[in-house]
């Protein structure tokens, strides 16, 4: 009965529009806990209240990406649970409590679905015309077992996913916009009027689209800006200047911009499409500035019309003058946003147009550079305003926090949680509140309601922490060691799986502090923040956001994004003269020099001694040689980090076959086209470690110990534990409740095929036709496909859309970034971030649904 409830509660949560009818949680795989991590940020809870009730919350009282900080998350909820009680009525005996969310294994699940099946029949609820559901008893919740493997496994997983896809079907915001943007700019080309070619037509519709984008920007002047400058007593000065901030200046410059594409159309005219974007980016800019004050113009409409019917019945009567009420003012202050992002996606449809050999085709490339950039830009400084928002309301929340203290100087938050932690100053063991920053790690204790009193501060460059999680007696724990006077901070948990996660994310902190390459000889580069729009002296390209964008150099005033600090510390200051943008691209490490594959994981131990930093890696990823000089250790980079580890850990794909894949002498000998295909197969195996189905050397427990938990179908490739021959692989499968094993053979032309009968050229084709084809047809009793690779079955829901080949190094500053290497294969499994100019993909090290700019990056 509680899987039905769980079934009608996700079919209740479409129905109100927050998710997608075709979300994996109404596959039927689902379970409980997928649910409540869906749930657990609170941002799809407070949508839900909007969607029922649109002014049952502001939405400036939540936050709209909480994502790794539980402090936001813990507000969000709280946020949803008292408009529960203010608006719709309920009680709380009818609430979840907020720890739900937070414990997966906690018996009192089945709360949450109790607490939405009451809100699905509250009077507003049912207003709103949407069909409500009731849930089953919920006796078989309540005296829930351990959770299984699976569950643990898929807890983990979600731990390190930054879930949004509600933000993809957000009713109230992204749809809205667009539906507004759609109505007042796009445009229908005429048949009277078709251009020759589909160049042509997207030139047109630029043009066009511009033109109407500049009667927007003189409507919002004309029919709004101008007329209440005059009703001062209903709009005073300073609150004018918050709604129509920026509309004198964009109007200006799209009115000249639209000159420059009319001018650039004639025949005879010596300015190109591409040279009115590349004059107008310095002017565009501004769009940072505008973007970022959007949701204030907004919010000081709505507050100002609410407080007073006088100036809204005046607004009203503007709107129906301009455009018949059809659109508010308020949303139209939101066109310019629109329109800023969607430059880039009408310059690749032209580029897409135009002939290779086209005179214009180079320069419409770096056209869209220049939009992407500005892209990125917009979006970037957006985004920090909402992070320095999320600051304030930490340091508002800490009380007895110093004075002196300013917490945006620390940086950008990135992750926060309640922890167990064990101080070398103190006694015994005490659960605090960790707020980590880019430069600085504060602890606090949580006080009732939303406050925490402030305890310590620790700054990040002074410690080192360990790169091994400690166990002992049950509990898993990690320390922070003062570099100096060797006092210690110890964070405790029962899972080992967080205590990595905090390990990596004070790694990132202190990266960004203090980054590779920003120290030697000619420079000594700083996080810095820069007050005004900066181009990076190596790559040409805007350092972005509004606080912390870059690096400065203290020695040559070099500025430069974190990737390009490599570059940077070669050169002796900024470039002399006029430079036009332009990207650097960065050669691939392996045209330039030594890279090995990693045969197994590596986290300092054993230790590298003498003071020397260790390098951990997983095994199957690929380390960029740095120094090669001793017996037994190597140092190398890898994702922007350096260090040692020893040289038994790793192998060179370029002049050896990978030592897991073993030779015998008891064989025959094969011929000489496969020992050169045994070589190929070494290289090409570092691709096969991109793949869901791929397990690297695995015995029979192992892979029945990782495949039991799951459902029926799910399989991966090993390499036998047993292996005596060049190269043993076996498929394993779960059918049926139990997991079998099949041996993938080899003939002496190195073709793979199960049983002698179809051969293929290579493993992931014989994987790609057993998906399709039951393997029945070899082994009889195995009525089944290949259905689900072992790794996507731990991450219900994903899927993947394509792979992309990096084309400029990036170095992550954030958790929920990922660094990228020139040349690196990414697994791409989300595009709704594009029109930002991200992506979320997965790197071969195993990192998942981490972003990344969508224009580092070649299909």
């Amino acid at each position: 009965m509680t899987d039905q409830s769980l079934k009608m509660c996700v079919d209740w949560l479409i129905r109100c529009s927050v998710l997608p009818k075709d979300h994996w949680l109404a596959s039927g795989n689902a379970q409980l806990t997928d649910l409540v991590h869906h749930l657990k940020d609170g941002v799809l809870l407070c949508h839900l209240l909007m969607r029922l009730h649109p002014s049952a919350m502001d939405p400036k009282n939540f936050s709209q990406r909480p994502q790794m900080s539980q402090f936001l998350c813990q507000k969000n909820i709280r946020v949803f649970l008292q408009a529960c009680k203010n608006v719709f009525r309920m009680k709380d005996d009818d609430l979840f409590d907020t720890q739900i969310l937070f414990n997966p294994g906690d018996n009192r699940m089945f709360q949450v679905l109790k607490t939405l099946s009451v809100l699905s029949k509250t009077q507003p609820a049912q207003r709103s015309g949407i069909a409500p559901f009731t849930v089953s008893d919920s006796g078989d919740y309540m005296n829930m077992k351990a959770f299984s493997d699976i569950e643990n496994e898929r807890q983990n997983q979600n731990d390190d996913e930054e879930s949004d896809e509600y933000y993809i079907y957000n009713p109230t915001e992204i749809n809205h916009d667009d539906k507004i943007y759609g109505s007042l700019i796009d445009t229908v080309i005429r048949k009277d009027a078709q251009p020759k070619t589909k160049r042509d037509m997207c030139i047109q519709e630029l043009v066009e689209t511009e033109k109407k984008y500049v009667d927007v920007l003189s409507t919002i002047k004309n029919s709004f800006m101008i007329p209440l400058k005059q009703f001062q007593n209903l709009l005073p000065i300073n609150e004018y200047d918050k709604v129509f901030f920026g509309i004198n200046k964009l109007t200006s410059a799209h009115t000249e911009f639209k000159s420059s594409l009319l001018q650039a159309c004639e025949c005879t005219s010596s300015l190109s499409i591409p040279d009115c974007f590349v004059m107008c980016k310095e002017k565009f800019l501004f769009y940072g500035e505008y973007c970022a004050n959007l949701t204030l113009a907004q919010e000081t409409v709505d507050r100002l019309c609410l407080a007073n019917p006088v100036l809204n019945s005046k607004v009203m009567e503007l709107e129906l003058a301009a455009n018949e009420g059809r659109f508010k003012m308020r949303d139209m202050l939101s066109i310019p946003m629109q329109r800023v992002l969607k430059y880039h996606l009408l310059l690749k449809e032209l580029i897409n147009n135009t002939k290779e050999d086209h005179p214009e085709r180079k320069m419409l490339e770096r056209a869209l550079e220049e939009t992407q950039d500005l892209s990125l830009f917009v979006n970037e400084v957006k985004r920090d305003r909402e992070m320095l928002s999320s600051i304030n309301l930490v340091s508002s929340s800490i009380i007895d926090l110093p004075k002196s203290t300013h917490l945006e100087e620390a940086g950008r938050l990135l992750m926060d949680g309640e922890m167990k932690v064990r101080m070398s100053t103190e006694n015994g063991v005490q659960t605090r509140h960790i707020f980590l920053f880019d430069k600085v790690l504060i602890v606090c204790k949580s006080m009732k309601g939303e406050n925490y009193m402030f305890r310590h501060a620790f700054v990040l460059n002074y410690y080192d922490i360990a790169t091994q999680v400690t166990k002992e007696k049950g509990q898993c724990s990690i320390t922070l060691t003062e570099k100096k006077r060797k006092d210690s901070f110890m964070i405790l948990a029962k899972k080992e799986e967080t205590l990595k996660k905090w390990i990596e994310v004070i790694q990132l902190a202190q990266d960004n502090e203090n980054p590779l390459f920003a120290q030697n000889e000619k420079h000594s580069f700083k996080m810095w923040t820069f007050e005004k729009p900066t181009i990076c002296d190596v790559c040409r390209k805007l350092l972005r956001g509004v606080f912390f964008q870059g690096y400065r150099c203290e020695r040559t005033k070099m500025n430069v994004h974190k990737e390009c600090l490599k570059i940077a510390k070669d050169m002796d200051g900024p470039p002399t003269g006029t430079i036009p943008p332009k990207r650097i691209s960065i050669k691939s490490p392996s045209a330039t020099s030594k890279v090995l594959k990693t045969t197994s994981s590596y986290r300092g131990s054993p230790s590298p001694g003498f003071g020397r930093s260790a390098l951990s890696f997983d095994a199957g990823e690929t380390v960029e040689v740095m120094s090669d000089n001793d017996p037994e250790w190597i140092e190398g980079e890898l994702h922007g980090k350096r260090g040692f580890f020893p040289r038994k850990f790793v192998w060179d794909p370029m002049t050896s076959v990978n030592p897991l894949i073993k030779c015998s002498s008891k064989r025959p000998l094969v011929s000489p086209s496969l020992c050169e295909y045994v070589n190929g197969a070494a290289k090409e195996e570092i691709e096969w470690s991109s793949h869901a189905w791929y397990a690297g050397m695995l015995s029979r427990d192992l892979a029945i110990d990782k495949l039991n938990p799951l459902p029926d179908g799910s399989y991966l490739i090993r390499i036998s534990e047993r292996s005596s021959s060049i190269a043993e692989y076996a498929i394993s499968i779960k059918f049926s409740g139990k997991v079998m094993h099949m041996k993938i053979s080899r003939d002496q032309e190195g073709k793979f095929f199960l049983g002698a009968r179809t051969k293929f050229d290579s493993l992931p084709q014989l994987i790609d036709h057993y998906q399709q084809v039951p393997l029945d047809k070899v082994y009889p009793d195995l009525s089944t496909v290949l259905a689900i690779p072992f790794r996507n079955a731990l991450r219900p829901g994903r899927q993947v859309i394509g792979q992309c080949v990096v084309k400029f190094d990036y170095s992550a500053t954030e958790p929920n970034q990922l660094s990228l290497r020139t040349g690196e294969i990414i697994t791409i499994v989300s595009k709704a971030e594009e029109g930002k100019g991200w992506w979320k993909g997965e790197s071969r090290n195993g990192k998942v649904n981490d972003t990344f700019e969508a224009g580092e990056l070649t299909s």
